[in-house]
């Protein structure tokens, strides 16, 4: 505990009555390894003159002390030993746990406290006028303490308002300084609100519209200077919340029945991953128009075995400490492979110049295509060749919202050499190409039945500048006016 020592030095020359007191300022010598603190006078006063008008005008000396130190007074004018007693604003004092007067006139004041500032004198009278010693005014330094609340960590949703209050008291009153960061707050975002009250000082840091960037560490520090510079500094840390930014990683996702399918989203921001209190699925279906809630605990959700009813709408609900946030929606599709309800074709027998239908029937989803070839080749259709087509809600297969087509290919005027050949039909849609029959339509034209298209005897042309007309067994050539037929 250091000792503060004080010198009080007492001029035999009495002051004059009018004359203006004159003030002594002493100044404290301390470092951290001493234990005692001695007030060497800065500053050379005259000697007071006495004066026949009145009282007496006294020196005065100023010390400085820091809370919780023991001060040393020292009456140094010459009275005899124990007839010398001490004054603290005019209150005689005598030996307790609180002061400590010794037989050499010293007055020791242990752990001063700002109660303890004030006037000391030392005299041989009981009076506070007495004339006989000069006066001491005692100040005491106090540090700066926090008191009540202290600073506490926060957290809030982007856009409100943050207010974070240092309460401190010291003596001399502390001057309090915002940090974020380490750097003086002085942006505009801010408003420091200071309420001072005697040696209280209520600040109070206002962040209005919080944004991304007011997150981060702050700090209020408090600092006083009397006998040295005392500082300390209360911390928090503002957590912004804001809401997430969910997207899907895929807007349509396109899957195979039976197959495996994978819906995901993603949230951009890793910070909000951590902040997530719940997560809901919801579900449309592509029949209905009414979302329906499905329990989920992460960003993803695999099918192992997709199946027709799961195709619709996906979304996620996302809760965080900043709020609810849904996400746009992923569609997801499910596409049955087209399958056909025969492999086997037949073999089919017609006469030249007859008519002949092969018919094909497949399901799937969505609705398959048949295309048709003859011997490897695509059939186009044509006035001979004629493709149509039937369609059926349901399918063969009875899966939920399969659908089923029936394509019919029809060949007029069978000529052999022609249209004999191998005929095959093939059912394709999204989910796959190439359902094929495993035997292919065969057709024979009967060669002995065969009926020959009548001769045309306009072949090679016989006629000039006229119209051949083939006849039975002859043609006819027509000619125009202006000719005349040979």
């Amino acid at each position: 505990q250091s000792v503060i020592e004080s010198s009080i030095n007492v001029s035999s020359t009495l002051p004059s009555i009018n004359q203006a007191s004159s003030v002594q300022t002493s100044v404290i010598s301390l470092t951290e390894t001493t234990t005692t603190a001695t007030f060497q006078s800065s500053t050379s006063f005259p000697s007071p003159s006495p004066s026949p008008e009145g009282p007496y005008v006294y020196m005065t000396t100023t010390v400085q002390a820091l809370h919780d130190t023991t001060v040393q007074l020292n009456c140094s004018r010459a009275f005899p030993p124990s007839t010398i007693n001490w004054h603290f604003n005019g209150s005689k004092l005598s030996n307790s746990m609180k002061y400590n007067i010794t037989r050499s006139n010293l007055l020791y004041i242990y752990n001063v406290s700002v109660n303890d500032a004030g006037v000391y004198y030392c005299g041989t009278s009981d009076a506070f006028d007495d004339a006989t010693s000069d006066r001491v005014m005692l100040s005491v330094q106090v540090p700066p303490t926090f008191y009540d609340a202290t600073l506490t960590d926060k957290a809030v949703v982007i856009g409100k308002s943050i207010n974070l209050q240092c309460l401190v008291f010291g003596v001399p009153r502390p001057v309090v300084t915002w940090l974020k960061e380490g750097v003086n707050v002085i942006d505009s975002q801010y408003i420091i609100n200071n309420v001072i009250s005697d040696n209280r000082v209520s600040s109070v840091l206002t962040i209005e519209n919080s944004e991304r960037t007011s997150q981060g560490n702050y700090m209020c520090q408090a600092s006083n200077d009397l006998v040295e510079k005392k500082s300390i500094n209360a911390t928090a840390y503002i957590t912004i919340h804001f809401p997430a930014n969910i997207q899907p990683d895929n807007e349509k996702i396109e899957a195979v029945w039976k197959e495996t399918a994978n819906i995901s989203f993603t949230i951009t921001n890793k910070e909000d991953i951590k902040n997530i209190t719940n997560i809901k699925w919801e579900f449309k279906s592509i029949t209905n128009n009414t979302y329906s809630s499905t329990p989920g605990s992460k960003l993803y959700r695999v099918f192992s075995s997709i199946n027709v009813n799961d195709r619709g709408l996906y979304r996620i609900i996302v809760t965080t400490e900043a709020g609810i946030v849904t996400s746009m929606a992923t569609e997801l599709d499910v596409f049955v492979p087209a399958v056909l309800l025969s492999y086997n074709g037949e073999e089919k027998e017609r006469k030249s110049g007859q008519n002949v239908t092969f018919n094909c029937t497949a399901d799937g989803l969505p609705r398959p295509k048949i295309v048709w070839r003859k011997d490897g080749q695509l059939i186009i259709e044509s006035r001979k060749r004629v493709i149509s087509t039937s369609q059926e809600i349901e399918g063969f297969r009875k899966i939920s919202d399969i659908q089923q087509i029936t394509s019919t290919l029809t060949i007029t005027d069978l000529v052999r050499g022609i249209d004999d050949g191998s005929y095959s039909c093939r059912a394709d849609n999204e989910a796959n190409i190439g359902d094929i029959l495993d035997t292919s339509y065969t057709l024979v034209i009967d060669p002995l039945d065969e009926v020959l298209p009548p001769q045309n005897y306009c072949q090679p042309f016989p006629c000039q500048n006229g119209i051949c007309e083939s006849l039975n067994g002859d043609f006819l050539c027509v000619c125009d006016e202006k000719f005349t037929g040979k």
